[in-house]
């Protein structure tokens, strides 16, 4: 396997997770295939490159991961609030202060370097409204390459 190709794992918004190839095209900077984005990496870098929809909780990320950039955001018209009320000893939805004004929801494309172990982000389903469902990722490394698992979503 050539040195300038290396994966590109993907959890992006209604799809499910994906290995992709990116491809080398400078010193600096990548192209990852089947979305012909470019992004300022150096590819000597051996953390995981994921590419996620959706937020970062607070202390979500490990001390090592870091997001690299933030490809844009969609505008997702919101129908309803899809989300039950708290109970007394619960954190509040994340977005539950939102709602009161704004009937759309802007998600945001990250580019994440995460190294090995596990983290938490928030996804956001949007059928009729915007359920937020915590998805633990897994990351290692097996013969030197990343090996990353997006482990069972659960909602609350």
């Amino acid at each position: 396997m050539d040195n300038s190709i290396f994966p590109v794992f993907t959890y992006l918004h209604n799809d499910q997770p994906r290995k992709i190839q990116g491809s080398r095209i400078d010193e600096k900077s990548i192209v990852i295939y089947s979305t012909d984005i470019i992004i300022s990496h150096d590819i000597r870098d051996k953390r995981a490159l994921v590419i996620f929809d959706g937020d970062i909780p607070c202390n979500g990320l490990p001390r090592n991961g870091v997001q690299i950039a933030m490809l844009g955001e969609q505008g997702i018209p919101v129908k309803g609030n899809h989300f039950r009320l708290s109970k007394s000893y619960e954190m509040e939805h994340p977005l539950a202060e939102y709602f009161v004004t704004n009937k759309s929801y802007l998600l945001k494309r990250r580019v994440l370097l995460l190294p090995a172990g596990r983290l938490q982000l928030c996804a956001f389903i949007v059928p009729s409204g915007l359920a937020v469902w915590y998805c633990v990722i897994d990351v290692s490394y097996k013969n030197n390459k990343p090996v990353v698992l997006f482990l069972r979503n659960s909602s609350y």
